[in-house]
């Protein structure tokens, strides 16, 4: 997915880097990148979510399709229950 999430990315806004946003194919350092970042936009998975909680950082969270339906009904709506987050209806085409 990386490889064309950059390709659309430097399709739409090429100088991205120029707005301080940074992307990486893989972190290897997540504590660190993580109490860095204002803003993370990663994918929803259950260990993604609890290093989410233990950071305290706003996120949008991006499900992979092929688990979005265990997403939404277990860990999406464990969370919306505590006011952690907002939940957005998206329709996949």
């Amino acid at each position: 997915y990386y490889d064309a999430f950059m390709s659309e990315l430097l399709t739409v806004l090429p100088n991205f880097e120029d707005y301080g946003i940074s992307v990486y194919a893989y972190i290897h350092d997540m504590p660190r990148i993580m109490s860095a970042a204002d803003l993370i936009i990663c994918r929803a998975g259950a260990s993604t979510l609890s290093e989410l909680c233990y950071a305290g950082k706003p996120a949008i969270l991006v499900p992979s399709p092929i688990v979005i339906v265990t997403l939404a009904l277990t860990l999406v709506p464990s969370f919306a229950a505590t006011n952690a987050n907002r939940i957005f209806e998206v329709v996949f085409v």
